[in-house]
């Protein structure tokens, strides 16, 4: 017999249709006193309650509906993403969206994907993310200095913890530049996840499966536009074995079809660089320094991913992170066929010599 996905257990106050939604809304108000290794043991135990990838659960298979938006909010496509997932180190996911169709296998440690295609657009795997591992790891928060502001999103009193990164001389980074996990108020329930400054997850609903607690409904906005939304349709316990996982002939190893290039060598295959503006706000503080983010550039050019590694400033960083999403790359090619590039990219930020 097959455990089922429960339906919401207790009804949540639905916020994706009103205006607090906006992170832009939410009000901080003075930090608490509570200790970073108090609110690092709050994290895990928030991960505890809401990881459907960990060991002692019973294989599992899940099915998303997906409703992405264009730049104005508008509904643009539909379709799906669905996890068959065995124990760690072993899933198959699947992608089926008019704009991206692909099947990638974690086997043994090796990743392997249909071939010839991209990594998923960052939306598609913030979107499976969040429904399945939406809180850090362990390494993640002890790589941090956890700082927690009490605020509001709306009416919703929220614990907002961000993995800080304390920078000596400096203010504090505004809340939500780095990945900060909002939890209802005294709870270890995530409500919201916010981060690079511009983006925002709202979780609503909530259902119960295999003891652990997971929102039903997840929108993801960016700068304040809704640009995709999932739904739970379908969650419950399926027999599998490892054989179910091998990958096919359909799929390729992508450690042989990629790359992982420095950041000097990636910087001289700029194609189309939107400039990065120094902010005023940086000038008249008299602040500079790297702003450094680990990228992902697709087999195309674009830049598919970011992600903040160094932060002298937030509004240094909020420049970089919108300027450097637009720039475009040579693709790079092994054996004359494209291939995904990780890399470093750096920018520099100098009160003598600009950006």
């Amino acid at each position: 017999m097959h455990a089922a996905w429960n339906r919401p257990m207790r009804n949540r106050r639905r916020i994706f249709a009103t205006t607090a939604v906006f992170f832009s809304l939410l009000v901080a108000h003075a930090a608490s006193a509570q200790k970073p290794n108090e609110l690092a043991d709050r994290l895990m135990r928030t991960r505890a309650n809401t990881t459907l990838e960990v060991q002692g659960l019973s294989p599992w298979h899940m099915k998303l509906n997906v409703q992405l938006f264009d730049s104005k909010g508008k509904p643009t496509e539909e379709g799906a993403i669905e996890e068959w997932w065995l124990k760690l180190g072993t899933r198959r996911v699947v992608y089926n969206l008019p704009s991206y169709k692909a099947t990638e296998v974690d086997q043994d440690g090796h990743l392997y994907r249909t071939r010839d295609t991209d990594s998923p657009p960052s939306v598609l795997q913030t979107l499976l993310a969040q429904a399945v591992r939406p809180m850090p790891i362990r390494y993640e928060i002890d790589q941090s200095t956890p700082s927690l502001k009490r605020s509001n999103l709306g009416k919703v009193p929220l614990d907002c913890i961000m993995l800080d990164q304390p920078i000596k001389g400096e203010d504090p980074l505004p809340l939500g530049l780095l990945p900060t996990y909002c939890l209802d108020a005294g709870k270890d329930s995530l409500r919201a996840f916010y981060q690079l400054g511009s983006e925002t997850i709202l979780r609503d609903g909530e259902g119960h499966f295999q003891n652990k607690v997971l929102a039903t409904t997840i929108g993801i906005r960016q700068k304040s536009v809704k640009v995709a939304e999932e739904r739970i349709v379908a969650l419950e316990t399926k027999p599998m074995t490892p054989d179910d996982f091998n990958p096919g002939d359909d799929l390729e190893d992508l450690r042989l079809s990629s790359a992982t290039l420095g950041a000097d060598a990636v910087a001289g295959t700029i194609l189309n660089k939107t400039e990065v503006p120094y902010p005023q706000s940086a000038v008249q503080r008299h602040v500079q320094g790297d702003v450094v983010m680990k990228a992902i550039i697709g087999r195309d050019g674009h830049v598919r991913s970011l992600h903040l590694e160094k932060v002298p400033d937030g509004d240094l960083a909020i420049a970089a992170l919108i300027a450097v999403r637009e720039w475009r790359y040579t693709p790079y090619k092994i054996n004359g066929r494209p291939v995904e590039v990780m890399t470093t990219i750096v920018v520099h930020f100098s009160l003598h010599a600009g950006v």
